[in-house]
């Protein structure tokens, strides 16, 4: 606690700075401006030990170059989003002008929005990132006390048989409510592979319980079906991962073979160029 209630109502400040302990009167009894002036006082030594050797940089431009820093780490395009999302609620003023309120404002915003204490905690995060960056730099950068928001650990949900089996049914490419009996071979419609992409990919991910871009960007050299074996590349831990297939994957994946139009990723473009993405017909999460 850096300010304390006295027995006379009078809120004092207490504090330690660079191994250095502060304290003294704010001289006021409402709490919110004992924090003021001792988020100021704080400031004040920042300026003391910093100011005249440390330049002033703008938000907007203390963000690219944090994003810059990123450049060549897998967390590069994840960053990129987040910081374009935190443009749009901070004034693109000098970074050591940035108070507890404007991260206040911006947490209670995306609130408002409906957005998961989760996503908003990635642009704390982020911003924190960006605070810490600067200070390394050696520019001026603002004492903030980053919000702390609750972030509920929810059980992970299996599909059961039935639903399986359903969402199986909606997926196949033959499915009545996509193919007309009147119009004859359903595989010469334009969206029949899309949606045997759909297909193939969501069996994939039930069975080997990989990330999307794990199997949207697996290659044909990740897999033995003499052995009937898959190689993740778990990006997130940077490891592999060498997992036994089930008979249903591998006759998905020697279907795919034998039908390849790359020899290097199973999923590829309507053209078939070597993109390692998959190019399908919706977005999974659009799928029921």
């Amino acid at each position: 606690m850096s300010v304390i209630k006295q027995s006379s109502g009078i809120w004092q400040i207490r504090f330690q700075y660079r191994g250095v302990k502060y304290q003294r009167s704010s001289g006021s009894r409402n709490k919110t401006k004992a924090l003021e002036i001792e988020r100021r006082w704080r400031n004040e030594l920042l300026d003391k030990h910093h100011l005249g050797k440390k330049d002033s940089i703008n938000l907007y431009a203390a963000f690219d170059m944090f994003l810059d820093s990123k450049i060549g780490m897998k967390t590069y395009n994840d960053v990129q989003t987040i910081i374009r999302t935190l443009k749009r609620y901070f004034d693109d003023k000098p970074i050591h002008e940035v108070t507890n309120k404007d991260l206040e404002h911006y947490v209670l915003t995306r609130k408002r929005e409906g957005r998961a204490n989760q996503t908003i905690l990635h642009g704390v995060i982020q911003f924190r990132g960006c605070v810490n960056y600067m200070d390394m730099m050696d520019y001026q950068v603002p004492y903030l006390k980053y919000p702390k928001l609750k972030i509920q650990n929810q059980r992970i949900r299996s599909l059961t048989r039935d639903e399986e089996a359903r969402l199986l049914a909606e997926l196949d490419p033959e499915n009545s409510k996509y193919v007309s009996p009147i119009a004859g071979d359903p595989k010469d419609l334009p969206l029949y592979k899309q949606r045997q992409d759909n297909l193939d990919l969501v069996i994939l991910l039930l069975d080997i319980g990989a990330r999307y871009s794990e199997i949207a960007g697996c290659q044909w050299s990740q897999i033995n079906l003499e052995d009937k074996t898959i190689t993740l590349i778990r990006t997130k831990t940077n490891n592999q991962s060498v997992l036994l297939l089930s008979k249903r994957s591998l006759e998905v994946l020697k279907r795919r073979y034998e039908e390849r139009n790359s020899d290097t990723w199973i999923f590829t473009d309507k053209s078939g160029s070597d993109i390692g993405q998959a190019s399908f017909s919706q977005p999974i999460e659009h799928l029921h």
